[in-house]
């Protein structure tokens, strides 16, 4: 369930609760206008947990424990796409994006419906896709659609990076797999926490009020507002014209937000900007990406 307008009181218990993480938030008038946008343009999403599966590690080697409901039968193997298994985008330019990002997640649909995430390894690649090593007892036997997301996170999230794929999976054994990508998607943000916040709440209040005349979907742009992370990402998903539009919007959004910071003597956002702009040239790269997927699928 989704809260798309959470309460004062809400947004005031999740950045409280948020300090344990990213530190203490910064407090006073002036900081509370700098991040009004970063801390309460922000929705609320509610999971109701049926199942959950604990190891004594977080590589899930070990007894497991299960919380609800029993651990399903491996589900059935899905009938192969149209277009074919095998890998649709560079597997080998991937693999050394990938190979940086130490936290590996594979998730597939489970026997009863719900979504299965283990943690896997991959441990090489050729032409058929990356090579995926699991615990024993947790990769479905047979074909299916499945999702893979490497990751990154430094203390308190200041920097990150992470890389999201969907693609066909096959199980060759108990614990090994071949993955065949056909879509990825990357993000990357580095800098501090205090600059992160500056730059998420500049860019959700320019982009929201500025970006009208682009002629984007609204629901993407609703999305791309949110936060700086869902403008990266909508604009990777999107490619080709309607990418680089999101992309400019971005940018101009920074340009603009660093001139009104300096009209207000706020020094800190040129800063900022400039970090801003350095981080958004490594995201073209994944907008390459993006349109050499939408001239294959189409």
């Amino acid at each position: 369930m989704v809260d798309m307008r959470p309460s004062p009181q809400r947004l005031d218990d999740v950045l409280d609760a948020s300090d344990r993480f990213f530190g203490p938030g910064k407090s006073g008038r002036a900081w509370y206008w700098l991040l009004h946008e970063y801390r309460r343009a922000r929705v609320y999403v509610d999971i109701d947990v049926r199942r959950m599966a604990t190891w004594p590690d977080l590589a899930a080697c070990g007894p497991q424990e299960v919380t609800g409901p029993a651990w399903p039968d491996a589900p059935a193997e899905q009938r192969a796409p149209e277009n074919g298994t095998a890998p649709r985008v560079d597997v080998a330019k991937l693999s050394r994006k990938v190979d940086p990002l130490p936290y590996r997640l594979l998730a597939y649909r489970g026997a009863d419906g719900y979504p299965v995430v283990v943690p896997v390894e991959i441990v090489g690649r050729d032409h058929t896709g990356f090579r995926l090593l699991s615990p024993p007892g947790l990769l479905p036997p047979g074909g299916r659609r499945a999702g893979l997301l490497a990751h990154s996170f430094r203390p308190q999230n200041v920097g990150l990076a992470m890389m999201t794929f969907t693609g066909w999976l096959t199980a060759r054994s108990e614990t090994e797999a071949c993955y065949a990508p056909h879509t990825s998607t990357a993000l990357a943000a580095r800098g501090t926490a205090v600059l992160g916040g500056l730059l998420v709440s500049w860019y959700t209040r320019v982009s929201s009020t500025g970006a009208d005349g682009l002629g984007l979907p609204a629901d993407l742009l609703d999305r791309a507002s949110s936060t700086l992370a869902e403008a990266l990402i909508a604009a990777g998903e999107v490619g080709g014209g309607t990418g680089s539009l999101l992309l400019a919007a971005a940018k101009e959004a920074f340009t603009e937000a660093a001139t009104v910071a300096g009209i207000a003597g706020a020094g800190v956002m040129v800063v900022a900007a400039i970090w801003a702009l350095v981080t958004l040239r490594g995201v073209s790269a994944n907008l390459d990406l993006a349109e050499e997927h939408e001239r294959q699928v189409h």
